[in-house]
């Protein structure tokens, strides 16, 4: 699976984070399958990362760890899961891809979980507090091709101006017009 959004936030986040989008009801290896979010990591920096989980256990998978989150400002992001590597892959604007260790667990399968853009259900305190654009979901990896295409030189692309190839295998896209 691969995720492709565009992000601007109003506000830093604070320790907690905020989701931008994610597959399960909280941060509990029951509930959830993964999210993308901002947080502050406690120091000097915020960040943007990508969590998988698996029964039992939660592992912060891929991220930048630089003050990445910058308010008023867009950024793509592009969040993958390898299925053969078992890697979880983050990719802001046209930036060299951050990869995640190996992820020795089977990662959940929740069908029935809920879909979040924005927050987590019965977490409010983690909304995000800014825009989000273009939402686009993916049954396949990203090439660099796709990820180039999809950034567009920092203005971005609505389904409309999408390639063949960059809708192949593409399951979803919401245009916002943020």
């Amino acid at each position: 699976i691969a995720v492709a959004l565009w992000a601007k936030p109003a506000t830093l986040p604070g320790i907690n984070g905020y989701v931008l989008v994610c597959k399960g009801s909280d941060f509990d290896t029951t509930t959830s399958e993964w999210f993308i979010s901002a947080s502050n990591s406690g120091g000097p920096f915020n960040i943007y990362d990508i969590e998988i989980f698996s029964a039992g256990s939660v592992t912060r998978s891929a991220y930048f760890f630089e003050n990445d989150v910058v308010v008023g400002t867009w950024t793509l992001i592009i969040g993958w899961w390898d299925s053969v590597a078992q890697k979880a892959h983050l990719k802001l604007n046209n930036r060299t891809t951050q990869n995640g260790n190996a992820f020795a667990h089977t990662i959940n399968s929740l069908p029935a979980a809920d879909f979040n853009v924005g927050s987590l259900a019965g977490s409010p305190g983690y909304a995000w507090d800014g825009a989000i654009d273009a939402l686009v979901f993916w049954k396949r990896t990203l090439t660099e091709a796709d990820c180039a295409e999809l950034y567009n030189s920092g203005n971005g692309i609505n389904k409309s101006q999408a390639s063949a190839a960059l809708l192949v295998g593409c399951t979803s896209w919401w245009d916002m017009q943020e």
